[in-house]
């Protein structure tokens, strides 16, 4: 009903009152999320933290260390995400959320300007039968590729077929096959090839 402060209020009385309640986790987390997506990622972190330490053998704590990661993440401390989320990926290896975190992991790393590290991550969620991340994954790599052909122009054309991997994808969607459109445009300006790239940002990018 929109009244989060006596919402937060109540689950902080709830936490002290019964930190062995099997439902003391799920307040916790609820705390954390909710301070994820306010925008309060030290305190998201913290939450997050403090739940997977403290419940280990919690549904929720494999969660709590992947949201302990996005948070770092999100304020720019990538060498925390990458070691937060190397810790999750280690811990709890059955994980339903273990693509999701390689994820953020490899996208730390890029951060990092790891782009061969990133590259082998990336190729690990390619190979996970089913996982929704598959085509972004393949996107990613293709921009790592297109980063790293500043050095090695052979990259480029790398970069080109990941991104024809995405755009050839039913699952890829609109929005992320027009990205890959477009950055196989710039892969082609980079490579010298302007009337390629000319026809490929229109008839790939424009017109649809």
């Amino acid at each position: 009903s929109g009244r989060d402060e006596q919402a937060l209020a109540i689950c902080r009385e709830f936490i002290q009152q019964h930190p062995d309640s099997k439902w003391t986790p799920d307040v916790m987390f609820w705390m954390a999320k909710y301070d994820y997506n306010q925008g309060a990622y030290e305190s998201a972190e913290k939450q997050s933290l403090l739940l997977a330490e403290k419940y280990r053998s919690s549904p929720l704590a494999d969660s709590a260390l992947l949201l302990a990661g996005q948070s770092a993440f999100k304020r720019k401390e990538y060498l925390r995400a990458v070691d937060l989320l190397t810790k999750m990926v280690k811990d709890y290896p059955a994980s339903r959320h273990l693509a999701e975190a390689r994820f953020a992991q490899a996208d730390a790393l890029s951060e990092l300007a790891n782009y061969p590290a990133a590259i082998l991550i990336y190729e690990e969620i390619i190979k996970i039968p089913d996982s929704e991340l598959i085509p972004a994954a393949w996107c990613r790599k293709g921009d790592c590729q297109f980063t790293l052909g500043a050095d090695n122009p052979k990259r480029y054309e790398e970069a080109i077929e990941s991104y024809r991997v995405v755009v050839n994808s039913s699952a890829s969607g609109l929005d992320l096959a027009i990205q890959a459109n477009c950055k196989i445009g710039r892969c082609l300006e980079k490579l010298g090839r302007a009337g390629e790239a000319f026809e490929q940002y229109y008839l790939k990018v424009i017109v649809p």
